[in-house]
């Protein structure tokens, strides 16, 4: 990166570029002659040098400008050096410049040699935007008279520590005056004033030593003067007049240390010089020092006059009568300028040698009424090159309206801090064409006939004040054709932060502008209230079904409320799959079975991936095995009486495996009641829990699809045919949207012998517990949620023998990683509930279900499912069939889909947890495709937006 000296917006600079070339016959027809290498109608070096057809480089002018001429300069970089020779004359001098509508600099930044060059001229003016920019010298002046360096920037954009000197003068070279320049590169020494040089003049120049050594030496050089300069070093040795540089001036300087240091830079090259300011003996005949501000480094001395070293003005005064107004203090300059309190404001020479009449930036010099006048003349000048302007600013600005239909009636009030107190006009552009309004009111009226642009106009307000102007730009308005107030709120929620949403009102529309919108998050917290629309993020403490209503009122006092409800629950976290219960073995409670009627305990949380708070259901692979009779087991929160459901139903000695999610009580416990007549031996398998508490792993119910992704008994891509004893094949979950849990309905059909099949993630190794469990001949189907593989797959494993498997994907999941689907619908367990029992009327009228005949069960805007719930989580039970056959089981009114939901035989009573999409008007469908079945159903829980 290239280094660049600190600037100003101010600050001009200085550059050009250009080969050399043969001088060319002047063009004595013209007054100036111009510079564009990028001018659209083209350039040549041979002329007519006119605005229209310019020269290509600054040398090309050089060589040819004539006294009394001006160069004006294109603003762009320039590579070539330049070398001025040819002369003015004092009535006549020869100018340089650069476009005066311009604020981009000229920049002469060649890759050898200094920039710029003038040698054997005299009678040049160098004044416009500038930069002379070399990594050694930048400006060499040599063998030259009457030469003036303005408004530029003098400096190395390298950093590399070279020792050449930035501005060289030499040879029988007198009366150059640098003024109003930034001086600063990243080399060493800034001027040197050469033997024989005389009556140079720095004055309102800013010397910044951006590594070190010194900011000006003049060797042998009469007549050198420093005026309200500001010159900031790291270095000791920082101005000096060495040899015979007599009749010289220093006054007004501000000489300090870079602010940000306190001790001299390790940059710093050798030298004896021990001070700020050193003059030397031979140069102390006629050189006066006065009305400067000293702040050296900690251990350095300010000042060395005549190889004497002295600590403070009042001992060199004392001595040598000089720096009897110097000041050693610090002069808090904020950048280059003085900050208020600084004592250099209101306390400089205006009778000094050069004393400027303007300052660094051109200002004028004013008087600070805050500050006694301890300088000369009218005492209002500043020391340094950086007068202290008058500090009024603007604080705020406001607009009344800031939206509304045209034509609309603005009044725009700025306030600004102007503690001088002078008196204050200021200047209304309203941006729209108009013409602007100048009042000595801080406060304008403005009509807006027609719609403004997006984002509307910019309004320009400019305050003047004790001849300093200051301006700042506002968006104005937002003036539209007239139309309806329409409040919007939406919400969105992360699986994340389950209890988390956040309240959207930006898609709000009115002609005007809304001034207060209020949300009321629905859980007797107090209501949110806002000046403007946006955002509002909201952390409910109990899951449940809200509403939230956003109250919105605009400028007229017009008030308008838009409601949203809101479910905030849990998410579902992965953990295991892993064992947690075998009353066969002891593991998780004790080793024996479950007697008839009995319950069994469970601590579930705390333990196994699980946390010990927060958590609200867990998600279970629960088996039966070895029953003494016919019977069921039902899953209920621990500590509540068991209710009129069952999850597994089984005969004498059968295993039966089935997914439940069952809510957790406060204790963090489980209970699995056997039923009356029938003791069981009971496996539990952990898949996944929900909770309420910020994971970063929790996901939401995304959406329910209906998808086989595998039959083995068709030929397909994947795998056609049964699966062999411990084959494990790879299946591509193909959903129509990006999914992080997938929840399958996993059959085994037509086993060979009995076995498992056990399905996971294609990422993960094999667990070593099962999913399906079934038996011979058998056809037996579960449910499961497995996370998905970073390629979009799961693997399904068959333990023993042979046997057809089937694959459908009847919903996903989506967790925080994936953004455009992250809302989801969180999860609410519920205590197990039968809402459905064809053989009583519960939910329906009595009666089997027939053949081909379809049942429809209103279940959400009833008991505990609310309204807009898009899924109910069910364990589904068939029992007394007639005849083999299966359930299929979607939301009302969508097609019928021959995947099944839970496979029976003839007289089995045979549960399936089931995950079922509701419909909009919130029912769910069951389809009995053969012979009679009765139908039970309990609620587990349900999905809701």
């Amino acid at each position: 990166m290239r280094f660049r000296p600190l600037a100003v917006s101010t600050v001009l600079a200085l550059t050009g570029a250009g080969l050399t070339l043969a001088s060319p016959a002047a063009n004595a027809d013209s007054t100036t002659l111009y510079v564009n290498p990028s001018a659209t109608t083209g350039c040549s070096d041979t002329g007519p040098a006119t605005a229209a057809d310019p020269l290509c480089t600054i040398q090309a002018a050089a060589d040819q400008v004539l006294p009394g001429q001006t160069v004006q300069i294109a603003p762009m970089m320039y590579t070539g050096a330049v070398t001025l020779t040819h002369s003015g004359t004092p009535d006549a001098p020869i100018t340089f410049t650069t476009a005066p509508t311009t604020s981009l600099p000229a920049e002469l930044e060649p890759s050898t040699g200094p920039a710029l060059t003038i040698t054997g001229a005299h009678d040049i003016v160098i004044n416009g935007k500038f930069d002379l920019l070399n990594s050694g010298t930048a400006l060499a002046i040599t063998d030259s008279n009457r030469i003036t360096v303005q408004n530029g920037m003098l400096g190395s954009p390298g950093t590399g520590y070279s020792t050449a000197p930035d501005i060289v003068l030499s040879g029988n070279t007198s009366q150059v005056t640098l003024t109003r320049d930034l001086i600063s590169q990243a080399s060493f020494h800034q001027v040197s004033i050469g033997a024989g040089v005389s009556g140079t003049v720095l004055s309102d120049d800013v010397i910044n030593a951006t590594l070190g050594g010194s900011a000006v030496t003049a060797t042998d050089a009469p007549g050198t003067v420093l005026v309200n300069d500001t010159v900031l070093d790291r270095c000791t040795d920082t101005v000096h007049l060495a040899g015979a540089s007599t009749g010289s001036t220093l006054a007004n300087n501000i000489i300090t240390m870079v602010s940000s240091e306190t001790t001299t830079s390790s940059y710093c090259p050798p030298t004896t010089d021990t001070a700020q300011i050193s003059v030397d003996a031979a140069a102390t005949t006629g050189t006066t020092l006065d009305y400067n501000v000293v702040h050296p480094a900690a251990g350095v001395s300010p000042y060395e006059w005549a190889d004497t070293a002295y600590t403070d003005p009042a001992s060199l005064n004392t001595v040598t009568g000089q720096g009897a107004h110097d000041l050693d203090a610090d002069p808090l300059l904020t950048t280059y300028a003085p900050s208020e309190g600084s004592p250099a404001i209101d306390s400089a020479d205006a009778t000094a040698t050069d004393a400027p009449a303007l300052d660094y930036r051109g200002d004028a010099r004013v008087d600070d009424p805050l500050v006694a006048n301890t300088g000369t003349g009218d005492g209002t000048m500043d020391r340094g090159a950086w007068e202290y302007p008058d500090p009024i600013t603007f604080t705020s600005f406001a607009l009344t309206p800031g939206q509304g239909p045209y034509p609309l009636n603005v009044t725009a009030t700025a306030t600004v801090h102007n503690p001088w107190g002078f008196a204050v006009s200021y200047t209304f552009d309203f941006g729209d064409g108009s013409t602007p309004v100048t009042t000595d009111s801080s406060t304008a009226t403005h009509t807006y006939t027609t719609a403004t642009p997006k984002g509307g106009d910019i309004i320009k307000v400019t305050a003047t004040s004790d001849g300093r102007t200051i301006a700042s730009f506002y968006a104005s308005p937002t003036v539209t054709a007239p139309t309806p107030f329409t409040p919007k709120l939406t919400l969105t929620r992360t699986p994340a932060t389950p209890l988390a949403v956040t309240a959207d009102t930006t898609g709000s529309t009115d002609a005007w502008q809304i001034t207060d919108t209020r949300i009321d998050f629905g859980d007797g917290t107090p209501v949110t209230d806002s000046t403007t629309l946006g955002q509002t993020s909201h952390t409910y403490t109990t899951p449940g079904r809200y509403t939230v209503t956003a109250t919105e009122t605009d400028y007229t006092g017009a008030t308008l409320t838009t409601t949203q409800p809101v479910t905030v629950g849990s998410s579902y976290v992965p953990a295991g799959p892993v064992r947690i219960l075998d009353t066969r073995n002891g593991t998780g409670a004790t080793k024996a079975i479950v007697p008839a009627g009995g319950t069994l305990n469970l601590k579930v949380t705390g333990a196994h991936g699980v946390p010990a708070t927060g958590v609200t259901a867990v998600v279970l692979n629960l088996t039966a095995t070895a029953p003494t009779a016919a019977g069921y087991t039902t899953a209920h929160p621990g500590g509540t009486a068991t209710p009129t459901a069952s999850d597994l139903n089984y005969t004498r000695g059968q295993t039966v495996a089935n997914q439940v999610t069952v809510p957790v009580a406060a204790d963090g416990t489980i209970a699995l009641t056997a039923s009356p007549g029938a003791a069981v031996h009971l496996i539990a398998d952990l898949q996944g829990y929900y909770t309420t508490n910020t994971n970063s792993a929790g996901a939401s119910y995304a959406s329910m699809i209906q998808d086989r992704l595998l039959d083995t008994r068709q030929s397909n891509t994947v795998h056609t045919g049964p699966l062999s004893a411990g084959q494990t094949i790879t299946l591509p979950v193909d959903g129509d949207q990006p999914t992080t849990y997938a929840a399958l309905r996993v059959t085994a059909t037509a086993p060979t012998t009995g076995g498992y099949l056990t399905v996971y993630s294609g990422d993960a190794a094999r667990p070593t517990i099962s999913t399906v469990n079934f038996a011979a001949g058998q056809t037996v189907s579960n449910l499961v949620i497995v996370p998905v593989a970073s390629d979009g797959s799961i693997k399904v494993y068959n333990s023993t023998g042979k046997t057809q498997v089937l694959v459908d994907l009847v919903g996903s999941f989506t967790d925080a990683t994936i953004p455009s689907y992250a809302m989801g619908n969180p999860f609410t367990p519920t205590t197990p509930t039968r809402i459905l029992d064809t053989r009583n009327g519960t939910g329906v009228a009595a009666g089997v279900l027939g053949t081909n005949k379809r049942l429809d069960l209103k279940v959400s805007g009833t008991g505990t499912v609310p309204a807009g719930a898009t899924a109910v989580l069910v364990n589904l039970t068939a029992t007394g069939a007639s005849a083999g056959g299966y359930l299929t089981t979607y939301a009302l009114g969508t097609p019928l889909h021959t995947n099944s939901t839970l496979n029976f035989t003839a007289g089995e009573t045979v549960p399936t947890l089931a995950l079922i999409p509701v419909s909009a008007s919130g029912y769910i469908s069951i389809y009995n495709y053969t012979g009679t079945t009765n139908v039970v159903a309990d609620l587990e829980g349900y999905y809701a937006p």
